[in-house]
């Protein structure tokens, strides 16, 4: 076996294709935890590999499905040598997830300021009506 952690490091970069998708766990509502993935690399000199990542973790790279583009690192000597670069993965997602989360915060905000003028609005008008 290859040293995968000199690959994440070291290695050339490329985008992959997810080619094949199934869920290998799931929580007591059938939600997906985990699940397997084959990732087909084509290089730019028309050599081609499969990387099977066996254990991937949705709480960690969220759900990967057929057809999405995933990067990947290998060794340019030998492109039989690569593996999905599942750190770059996690950030993404962990940045996916810090952006959706400030996104509502911001929406929350509106609906409070929003709802707080209409109430606003509302005593300004009854005030007005009772002179």
């Amino acid at each position: 076996m290859f040293d995968q952690h000199r690959l994440l490091k070291h290695g050339a970069t490329a985008q992959g294709v997810v080619t094949s998708h199934k869920e290998i766990a799931h929580d007591q509502f059938g939600g997906e935890l985990d699940y397997s993935m084959h990732v087909h690399v084509k290089f730019e000199d028309g050599t081609e590999t499969e990387i099977v990542h066996r254990w991937t973790k949705r709480a960690r790279v969220g759900i990967l499905r057929v057809g999405d583009k995933v990067p990947v690192r290998y060794d340019p000597a030998d492109h039989s040598k690569a593996v999905i670069d599942m750190p770059a993965l996690e950030t993404a997602h962990a940045q996916k997830i810090a952006d959706a989360e400030a996104t509502l915060k911001r929406y929350e905000q509106e609906r409070i300021a929003k709802a707080q003028a209409e109430i606003a609005a509302q005593n300004e008008a009854g005030h007005k009506h009772r002179h």
